[in-house]
């Protein structure tokens, strides 16, 4: 199976095994028996309760395991996929606020029609997870064609005479962790962390830069720091309290800004950086020197990186068996 999904797919071998490891891990908390190999066969059989174990919680194309409706988990369902490609444009085309969306709206439907239902946080992590990959696998120029969302959730077969081609690219889990949109706007769930800097990890790295205010475009010079949970400024370098701070998951990209300053002026703010966040806002920052820039971008990449990929380790990871 892991050979399976890199030929087809050219998902990561060691990203593949993780992926079987937690299925065989499922099934095995569920008492099924199973022998040396894993194939389909046996993961159609109605009845098995790896059904419930493998369900995919929220999912795109299937119901959601219920003990009282007895929703079908396993098959695919036309009205879903046709709901879900109906969020997408005029064309069928869906994008990643696409996805959002339907997911919000299947994940209230269930909630409306059975109060049992539970979606933990790591249940989410997966679905992030799930979703990023079929985005990542089968879109073009930021949307999943429609045609290619029919064939692999509906008929179940990879759309190559649609005209898909597999990614250059293999895809690990590190690829996916810059899906982080994805996760923070529908699924994961975060808590407000303090804003004492003693609660914190050991930064990547802190110096002074100035910010651009949001209500009148000011500059205004500030101690920052960032690690991989949080950046954001104290009102001095001494200071034990964060004044502002955002969560790194809050953080989609990071990118040198050239749009408002001449780097050779002689303007202190001529190094200057922008962080666009979840909500499309953007944060606008200036370095006191390129290096520096340089430096606070490397660093700002690596903590939400770092963040996103720990997540999805601790949802994915199974310990134990070797494959």
């Amino acid at each position: 199976m892991v050979d399976a999904m890199f030929n087809a797919y050219n998902v990561d071998k060691t990203f593949g095994r993780r992926i079987v490891n937690r299925a065989y891990d499922l099934m095995a908390r569920n008492n099924e028996t199973y022998g040396e190999y894993l194939d389909l066969d046996f993961l159609n059989v109605p009845g098995r309760t790896s059904e419930k174990a493998l369900e995919h919680d929220v999912s795109l194309s299937r119901g959601d395991f219920s003990e009282k409706y007895n929703y079908d988990c396993v098959n695919a369902q036309p009205s879903m996929i046709e709901d879900l490609i109906s969020h997408g444009d005029r064309n069928g085309s869906v994008s990643v606020s696409d996805i959002i969306n339907y997911r919000k709206h299947v994940e209230c439907d269930i909630s409306r029609k059975d109060p049992k239902f539970t979606f933990s946080t790591s249940q989410r992590v997966v679905a992030a997870g799930e979703a990023a990959l079929y985005f990542y696998l089968f879109q073009v120029n930021g949307k999943v064609p429609s045609s290619y969302t029919r064939s692999f959730f509906l008929e179940e077969r990879i759309p190559y005479l649609e005209g898909w081609k597999k990614p250059g690219n293999a895809i690990s889990l590190t690829n996916l962790s810059f899906m982080s949109k994805l996760a923070k706007l529908s699924f994961y769930e975060t808590t407000r962390r303090s804003n004492s800097i003693a609660s914190l990890p050991e930064p990547l790295y802190s110096g002074w830069l100035y910010k651009r205010n949001i209500t009148n475009s000011r500059w205004s010079k500030r101690f920052f720091r960032v690690d991989v949970n949080c950046f954001g400024y104290m009102s001095d370098d001494d200071s034990k309290l964060l004044k502002w701070f955002v969560d790194t998951t809050d953080i989609i990209s990071v990118s040198r800004e050239n749009k408002d300053t001449d780097e050779f002026s002689s303007s202190p703010t001529r190094y200057p950086f922008s962080l666009t966040m979840f909500d499309n806002s953007v944060f606008v920052c200036a370095a006191l020197s390129q290096e520096d820039r340089a430096s606070w971008i490397m660093c700002l990449e690596r903590a939400k990186a770092t963040r996103w990929y720990s997540q999805m380790e601790k949802a994915i990871n199974v310990k134990g068996r070797p494959m």
